[in-house]
């Protein structure tokens, strides 16, 4: 009886040191993932807000007087 007890601790024991390896292991996945995705959005809302922005040319005298100098 007191063996078959002990076979069954050390087997939960073993799979709950399992289960939470992976799940951490998930934790950090998910985390990097999100980080990809978060800057790729980033990324791509920077490159197409550069694209279709106007050009200011000139510096701030030019601003000042309209664009006539």
């Amino acid at each position: 009886m007191t063996r078959n007890v002990n076979s069954a601790v050390s087997g939960a024991t073993a799979l709950a040191g399992t289960v939470w390896s992976l799940m951490t292991a998930r934790k950090g996945l998910i985390i990097g993932a999100s980080a990809a995705a978060l800057a790729a959005v980033g990324g791509l809302g920077y490159a197409a807000g550069r694209r279709r922005a106007p050009t200011r040319g000139g510096g701030p005298l030019t601003r000042l007087t309209g664009g006539r100098i």
